[in-house]
């Protein structure tokens, strides 16, 4: 049963996230979520050490990924190529 609690928004600094993990990253997001704005995942991009791609997605907060399977599965694919 849901808590009826409403979700708190993201609160990172650039500088937190800056001081993060030195590690590769992708960001994956939808302007259609109705929950997270996709600034937040804009901001994510620009300020992480390591961020390899930003990838826009249709569908809501949560099916973008069923919905964008192929551009999703895709970009994570790539993703993890580049890393070897």
């Amino acid at each position: 049963m849901a808590s009826g609690r409403v979700p708190q928004p993201l609160r990172l600094s650039d500088a937190a996230l800056r001081r993060g993990p030195r590690c590769p990253g992708l960001v994956v997001h939808s302007r259609d979520d109705e929950i997270t704005p996709y600034r937040h995942a804009e901001a994510i991009f620009a300020s992480a050490r390591d961020a390899r791609g930003l990838v826009e997605l249709a569908g809501t907060h949560n099916d973008a990924h069923v919905r964008s399977e192929r551009e999703y599965v895709a970009a994570l694919r790539a993703f993890l190529d580049d890393l070897d």
